[in-house]
């Protein structure tokens, strides 16, 4: 008689965990279910007023017709603006020697001998005294230098 009782609780305590977690795993099912769904009608939410976002901004602007007008409008003027910086920059490369600035030498007289300072004073380098000459060539190079900036940003695919 015990071990009939002691057997129905052994199988019996098996049978109700099974039961247990089929309840369990079931209930965390139907709520990854809902969850699903609930994003599901969120996602279709967002689209829904994705599209009446679009007709307000198209019945207050317009269609894109004029955003192919801008950016070719912004590409001649580009063009213009790298044409200019090329016959530009041509001429200075062309002359490329010839000085059109220069700085004076600072030294302030006799005996004086400017140092370049590094490190906070740790080191001190003798400095020439030399006059600086601006050239054609600096230009030349600065151009150059605007030349990219203008052909990245205005030929760029960017956000068109």
């Amino acid at each position: 008689m015990i071990e009939l009782i002691i057997g129905f609780f052994t199988s019996g305590g098996a049978v109700g965990l099974g039961a247990l977690l089929n309840n369990v795993f079931g209930m965390i099912g139907k709520a990854q279910d809902r969850k699903a769904e609930k994003e599901k009608l969120e996602g279709l939410r967002n689209i829904q007023n994705a599209e009446v976002a679009n007709k307000f901004l198209e019945s207050q602007f317009g269609n894109n017709d004029a955003g192919n007008f801008g950016r070719n409008t912004r590409r001649v003027l580009a063009l213009i603006g790298v044409g200019s910086l090329a016959i530009y920059g041509f001429h200075c490369f062309a002359l490329y020697d010839a000085e059109f600035y220069t700085l004076p030498s600072i030294a302030a007289g006799e005996g004086y001998e400017p140092k370049l300072s590094v490190l906070f004073g740790l080191v001190e380098l003798p400095w020439g005294n030399n006059p600086i000459s601006l050239t054609l060539g600096h230009v030349g190079v600065m151009i150059a230098t605007g030349f990219q900036i203008i052909l990245g940003f205005y030929f760029s695919r960017g956000n068109d």
